[in-house]
């Protein structure tokens, strides 16, 4: 249900702001010199040509569908950082009382702190192809959020699919959390010039560690990893929201794909290996990212927005404790879970 849910929120953002930009988009703005009549004008004369420098080569263009494509830099270089937040993991019982059987730590009391990562992308605009107008790479990467809390088991304690029980402790939990992204996509110009497809593929790693440290006699230290290799396609739009030819434009791109997981986790105490197991799992991400770009001269640009992205079906550390088994078949593993991130994107933009 949360799956369609997103889908359709970024449909409608999609719909949406393609709406509200229809009427705003006169033409997009230069970005390299070019000697030509502007759009709000009309068209050059029959016979008149467009000359662009420094685009490998191309030194005119014609009438018709290649006039939008000498406005566009021939290469788009995107140097930045992104910082983000993850929200709450869901509810799951991670420590309860062995008697009564209540809940002493619950995986959503943890919350994340905002991290920053790099954020890197690469645009190549194709020339001579009916099939496609451009290539776009991004990659990012965020690395340190964290999330800490504890609490006092009173009497004995244990998770909650262990056989034994653990005597009463003070009990520091950590939370370490990773985020990985890397994707590449084909851009297609639509018939309008507020709107472009794209089609892609994505690797996407998310990284969990749970510590739960006791202090009873001596420090006994449990602990469970989680890891998630999503691999698959996607699809989505860009739509220009505000491009009316002037140096600030605005964008917002939706993306949305059904991946493959290979999910797996790690389960210790005093890193003493006592269960692993791991699952293939369908996944989904959903992604929107908000762009505003203020360019400060024809080949420098800064630009700011923000991002969402939201993946389900993945194995997350909160998860683990309910269906990790001591026993002589040491398995168990949640790939069933959910993560939410949102934040901000800063950097520069260069082009030629």
């Amino acid at each position: 249900m949360r799956v369609l849910h997103l889908v359709a929120f970024t449909i409608a953002t999609t719909l949406l702001a393609g709406s509200v930009s229809a009427q705003q988009v006169t033409h997009r703005w230069l970005s390299q010199p070019v000697s030509y009549v502007d759009a709000s004008e009309g068209t050059p004369d029959d016979g008149a040509q467009a000359s662009i420098t420094g685009d490998g080569g191309e030194s005119d263009c014609c009438l018709g569908g290649c006039w939008d494509e000498c406005r566009e830099p021939l290469w788009t270089f995107n140097a930045g950082t992104i910082i983000l937040t993850r929200n709450a993991p869901q509810s799951s019982p991670i420590i309860i009382n062995s008697i009564p059987r209540t809940t002493l730590l619950d995986a959503n009391a943890f919350k994340f702190n905002w991290a920053a990562g790099a954020d890197i992308g690469i645009i190549r605009r194709v020339v001579n192809s009916d099939a496609i107008d451009a290539l776009d790479f991004r990659y990012f990467g965020v690395q340190s959020w964290q999330a800490d809390t504890s609490v006092v088991a009173g009497s004995l304690w244990r998770f909650p699919n262990s056989a034994g029980s653990i005597p009463a402790a003070p009990i520091a939990s950590s939370y370490d959390s990773r985020l990985y992204s890397v994707e590449l996509n084909a851009r297609r110009n639509s018939s309008y010039s507020w709107l472009t497809w794209l089609v892609g593929f994505r690797w996407l790693q998310l990284n969990d560690q749970l510590n739960n440290a006791a202090s009873f006699s001596q420090v006994f230290n449990y602990h469970t990893t989680t890891r998630n290799n999503l691999y698959g396609a996607q699809v989505g739009a860009i739509t220009r929201i505000l491009d009316n030819g002037g140096p600030f434009t605005i964008s917002c791109a939706s993306k949305a794909g059904i991946y493959g997981n290979a999910a797996a986790n790690h389960w210790n105490v005093n890193s003493v290996f006592l269960s692993a197991d791991q699952r293939s799992q369908v996944a989904f991400v959903g992604d929107i990212n908000a762009l505003g770009v203020y360019k400060i001269s024809d080949h420098i640009a800064l630009q700011g927005g923000y991002q969402l992205l939201w993946v389900q079906g993945v194995a997350v550390a909160g998860d683990q404790f309910t269906v990790m088994r001591q026993n002589n078949t040491r398995t168990g593993i949640d790939s069933t879970g959910g993560a939410f991130f949102h934040g901000a994107t800063t950097g520069l933009s260069f082009t030629w």
